[in-house]
């Protein structure tokens, strides 16, 4: 009796060793959704003269990259003023562009022909890639007044 008993323990105690061992499935979504919450929490500053302004990103390819490349390092971009309603400058390098026809106001950060950086201070139809727009426009039309500005970006 004492054979059989000690034959049960041990059968049982084989039998819980073999089961695999897997990852709690919501501990596992629940670290997915905060690495995406972090992604989507990115935002990048930009600097004009002694302003700064928050730009929040946009969910596009390009943005992603941009993102990226400022893990690197800061970009600094010569902007010209266009039309009286945006600065457009040169970004040095290209991104992914997934164009559409947009009517941008104020604050819209665009990509145009894949490589040049485009800040609305004002309003345009066009087709761009967006790449995020500026939270709180406050000063930005002055911080744009000379028709030419360095403008820095910075990942936060």
């Amino acid at each position: 009796m004492n054979k059989k008993i000690i034959l049960v323990i041990l059968v049982m105690f084989m039998l819980g060793g073999c089961q695999p061992k897997t990852a709690n499935p919501s501990s596992q979504s629940m670290k997915n959704e905060a690495m995406l919450k972090e992604e989507e929490k990115m935002t990048i500053i930009m600097e004009v003269d002694d302003k700064a302004f928050t730009i929040e990103l946009a969910d596009t390819t390009a943005a992603k990259e941009l993102a990226a490349r400022l893990q690197k390092e800061d970009i600094i971009i010569n902007m010209q003023d266009f039309g009286g309603f945006e600065k457009v400058g040169e970004l040095g390098m290209k991104l992914t562009a997934d164009d559409e026809e947009i009517t941008t106001q104020a604050g819209d950060i665009m990509l145009y022909q894949a490589d040049k950086i485009v800040i609305f201070y004002g309003s345009n139809s066009w087709s761009y890639t967006r790449i995020g727009s500026i939270t709180d426009i406050t000063g930005l039309k002055e911080a744009f007044a000379n028709s030419q500005v360095d403008v820095t970006l910075t990942l936060r």
